[in-house]
Protein backbone atom coordinates (compact mmCIF):
# COMPACT_ATOMS: atom_id res chain seq x y z
CA UNK A 1 0.00 0.00 0.00
CA UNK A 2 1.09 3.54 -0.88
CA UNK A 3 0.04 6.74 1.12
CA UNK A 4 2.03 9.17 1.33
CA UNK A 5 5.40 8.12 -1.41
CA UNK A 6 4.43 9.62 -4.97
CA UNK A 7 4.77 6.66 -8.17
CA UNK A 8 7.83 7.66 -10.09
CA UNK A 9 6.85 7.69 -14.04
CA UNK A 10 10.59 8.46 -15.73
CA UNK A 11 12.60 4.90 -14.65
CA UNK A 12 15.50 6.01 -16.48
CA UNK A 13 17.89 5.57 -13.53
CA UNK A 14 21.49 4.30 -12.49
CA UNK A 15 20.38 1.67 -10.93
CA UNK A 16 17.23 0.56 -12.23
CA UNK A 17 17.27 -2.97 -13.78
CA UNK A 18 19.06 -3.75 -17.17
CA UNK A 19 15.60 -5.34 -18.57
CA UNK A 20 13.99 -1.46 -18.46
CA UNK A 21 16.69 -0.26 -20.91
CA UNK A 22 17.03 -3.66 -23.17
CA UNK A 23 13.43 -4.70 -23.44
CA UNK A 24 10.69 -2.31 -22.93
CA UNK A 25 9.50 1.15 -23.84
CA UNK A 26 10.91 4.49 -22.59
CA UNK A 27 8.35 6.16 -19.50
CA UNK A 28 6.18 3.22 -20.15
CA UNK A 29 6.24 1.72 -16.41
CA UNK A 30 5.27 2.75 -13.02
CA UNK A 31 8.27 2.77 -9.99
CA UNK A 32 7.13 1.74 -6.87
CA UNK A 33 9.99 2.58 -5.26
CA UNK A 34 8.93 1.63 -1.30
CA UNK A 35 5.55 0.50 -0.34
CA UNK A 36 4.66 1.70 3.07
CA UNK A 37 2.64 -1.43 4.15
CA UNK A 38 2.25 -4.98 2.39
CA UNK A 39 4.07 -5.76 -0.75
CA UNK A 40 4.72 -8.17 -4.03
CA UNK A 41 6.29 -11.54 -3.55
CA UNK A 42 7.16 -13.83 -6.61
CA UNK A 43 4.16 -14.83 -8.43
CA UNK A 44 1.98 -11.31 -8.16
CA UNK A 45 2.63 -10.46 -12.08
CA UNK A 46 -0.11 -9.44 -13.57
CA UNK A 47 -1.71 -7.66 -10.22
CA UNK A 48 -3.20 -4.37 -10.78
CA UNK A 49 -2.06 -1.09 -9.28
CA UNK A 50 -4.78 1.39 -8.21
CA UNK A 51 -4.80 5.10 -8.81
CA UNK A 52 -6.75 7.33 -5.80
CA UNK A 53 -10.07 7.29 -7.64
CA UNK A 54 -9.50 3.12 -7.38
CA UNK A 55 -9.22 2.85 -11.01
CA UNK A 56 -6.23 0.39 -12.32
CA UNK A 57 -3.58 2.29 -13.70
CA UNK A 58 -1.11 -0.48 -14.54
CA UNK A 59 0.00 -4.12 -13.51
CA UNK A 60 2.54 -5.60 -12.01
CA UNK A 61 5.77 -5.95 -14.36
CA UNK A 62 8.60 -6.90 -12.35
CA UNK A 63 10.89 -5.52 -9.82
CA UNK A 64 12.85 -6.74 -6.86
CA UNK A 65 10.05 -6.47 -4.04
CA UNK A 66 10.30 -9.18 -1.26
CA UNK A 67 8.58 -9.35 2.57
CA UNK A 68 11.98 -8.72 3.74
CA UNK A 69 13.33 -5.97 0.93
CA UNK A 70 10.13 -4.39 -0.09
CA UNK A 71 11.57 -2.22 -2.70
CA UNK A 72 11.50 -1.25 -6.69
CA UNK A 73 8.56 -2.72 -8.58
CA UNK A 74 7.54 -1.73 -11.69
CA UNK A 75 4.20 -1.57 -13.18
CA UNK A 76 3.45 -1.49 -16.80
CA UNK A 77 1.34 1.63 -17.27
CA UNK A 78 -2.19 0.89 -18.51
CA UNK A 79 -2.80 3.45 -21.15
CA UNK A 80 0.28 2.32 -22.45
CA UNK A 81 -1.16 -1.23 -22.85
CA UNK A 82 -4.33 -0.04 -24.62
CA UNK A 83 -3.09 0.35 -28.43
CA UNK A 84 0.83 0.65 -28.60
CA UNK A 85 1.36 -2.82 -30.25
CA UNK A 86 1.02 -2.49 -33.67
CA UNK A 87 -0.36 -5.71 -33.32
CA UNK A 88 -4.29 -5.24 -32.48
CA UNK A 89 -4.65 -8.30 -30.76
CA UNK A 90 -1.87 -7.61 -28.46
CA UNK A 91 -3.31 -4.29 -27.17
CA UNK A 92 -5.65 -4.49 -24.44
CA UNK A 93 -8.46 -2.01 -26.60
CA UNK A 94 -9.29 -5.36 -28.63
CA UNK A 95 -10.22 -7.14 -25.93
CA UNK A 96 -11.71 -4.77 -23.64
CA UNK A 97 -13.06 -2.19 -25.93
CA UNK A 98 -13.65 -5.06 -29.02
CA UNK A 99 -17.42 -2.94 -29.38
CA UNK A 100 -15.50 -0.02 -30.09
CA UNK A 101 -17.47 2.35 -28.29
CA UNK A 102 -14.51 4.77 -27.27
CA UNK A 103 -15.07 4.37 -23.52
CA UNK A 104 -11.94 5.62 -22.04
CA UNK A 105 -12.39 4.98 -18.29
CA UNK A 106 -15.08 2.68 -16.47
CA UNK A 107 -15.70 2.17 -13.16
CA UNK A 108 -15.91 -1.37 -11.50
CA UNK A 109 -18.74 -3.03 -10.26
CA UNK A 110 -19.63 -6.61 -8.70
CA UNK A 111 -22.11 -8.18 -10.94
CA UNK A 112 -22.55 -10.75 -8.78
CA UNK A 113 -24.09 -10.07 -4.96
CA UNK A 114 -21.29 -11.21 -2.36
CA UNK A 115 -24.16 -12.36 0.10
CA UNK A 116 -24.98 -14.96 -2.47
CA UNK A 117 -28.28 -17.11 -1.32
CA UNK A 118 -27.08 -21.12 -0.85
CA UNK A 119 -29.09 -22.42 -4.08
CA UNK A 120 -27.74 -19.80 -6.41
CA UNK A 121 -24.02 -21.38 -6.80
CA UNK A 122 -26.01 -24.62 -8.61
CA UNK A 123 -26.78 -22.72 -11.41
CA UNK A 124 -23.83 -23.38 -13.55
CA UNK A 125 -22.28 -21.86 -16.73
CA UNK A 126 -19.69 -23.78 -18.92
CA UNK A 127 -17.40 -23.92 -20.55
CA UNK A 128 -16.50 -20.79 -19.39
CA UNK A 129 -14.18 -19.44 -21.17
CA UNK A 130 -16.09 -20.29 -23.80
CA UNK A 131 -16.24 -19.94 -27.79
CA UNK A 132 -19.20 -20.75 -29.49
CA UNK A 133 -21.80 -22.83 -27.08
CA UNK A 134 -22.37 -22.08 -23.64
CA UNK A 135 -24.78 -24.15 -21.34
CA UNK A 136 -26.84 -22.87 -18.62
CA UNK A 137 -28.56 -25.31 -15.88
CA UNK A 138 -29.09 -26.56 -12.50
CA UNK A 139 -28.92 -29.91 -10.57
CA UNK A 140 -32.43 -29.95 -9.33
CA UNK A 141 -34.25 -26.44 -9.57
CA UNK A 142 -36.68 -25.68 -12.64
CA UNK A 143 -35.27 -22.62 -14.97
CA UNK A 144 -38.68 -22.23 -17.02
CA UNK A 145 -40.49 -18.87 -16.98
CA UNK A 146 -37.69 -16.92 -16.75
CA UNK A 147 -35.24 -14.55 -19.22
CA UNK A 148 -31.47 -15.29 -20.32
CA UNK A 149 -29.86 -11.90 -21.60
CA UNK A 150 -26.39 -11.37 -22.37
CA UNK A 151 -24.63 -7.82 -21.56
CA UNK A 152 -21.36 -6.16 -22.23
CA UNK A 153 -19.21 -4.73 -19.50
CA UNK A 154 -20.67 -1.03 -20.69
CA UNK A 155 -24.87 -2.22 -20.39
CA UNK A 156 -24.96 -3.32 -24.00
CA UNK A 157 -28.07 -6.32 -24.90
CA UNK A 158 -26.15 -8.78 -26.97
CA UNK A 159 -28.73 -11.27 -27.04
CA UNK A 160 -31.83 -12.20 -24.88
CA UNK A 161 -33.81 -15.17 -24.77
CA UNK A 162 -37.05 -16.52 -23.10
CA UNK A 163 -37.37 -19.80 -21.24
CA UNK A 164 -40.31 -21.50 -21.61
CA UNK A 165 -40.32 -25.48 -20.24
CA UNK A 166 -36.85 -25.83 -20.70
CA UNK A 167 -34.17 -27.06 -17.72
CA UNK A 168 -31.16 -27.03 -19.41
CA UNK A 169 -30.33 -24.27 -21.94
CA UNK A 170 -27.74 -24.60 -24.84
CA UNK A 171 -27.28 -21.18 -26.81
CA UNK A 172 -24.97 -19.92 -29.64
CA UNK A 173 -22.77 -17.39 -28.75
CA UNK A 174 -20.58 -17.71 -31.87
CA UNK A 175 -21.86 -13.81 -32.44
CA UNK A 176 -20.27 -12.68 -29.74
CA UNK A 177 -16.71 -11.04 -30.03
CA UNK A 178 -13.77 -11.52 -27.81
CA UNK A 179 -14.14 -10.04 -24.63
CA UNK A 180 -16.23 -10.41 -21.17
CA UNK A 181 -20.05 -10.10 -20.75
CA UNK A 182 -21.99 -10.87 -18.10
CA UNK A 183 -24.80 -13.70 -18.44
CA UNK A 184 -27.94 -12.49 -16.41
CA UNK A 185 -30.58 -15.09 -15.70
CA UNK A 186 -33.69 -13.28 -14.34
CA UNK A 187 -36.95 -14.52 -12.82
CA UNK A 188 -39.95 -13.62 -10.46
CA UNK A 189 -37.94 -14.51 -7.92
CA UNK A 190 -34.33 -13.71 -8.18
CA UNK A 191 -31.18 -12.24 -10.78
CA UNK A 192 -28.24 -14.55 -10.92
CA UNK A 193 -25.52 -12.50 -12.81
CA UNK A 194 -22.38 -14.36 -14.07
CA UNK A 195 -19.35 -13.17 -15.84
CA UNK A 196 -19.28 -14.80 -19.24
CA UNK A 197 -15.69 -14.91 -21.30
CA UNK A 198 -15.71 -15.25 -24.58
CA UNK A 199 -12.03 -16.65 -26.22
CA UNK A 200 -10.99 -18.28 -29.89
Amino acid sequence: MLKNIPLVGDYQELNAPSWLFTESVKKAFWRVRHWEAGTTEQGSSGSPLFNQNKMIVGNLTGGDATCANPLNDYFSKFHMQWNYYPDSSKQLKYWLDSLKTGVSELTGSEPVDPEIPDYIERYTLYPNPASDIVTFKTDSLDISEAVITIYSLTGACMSEYNISGENKIIMDVSFLQNGMYIFEYRNRSFVIRKRLLIIR
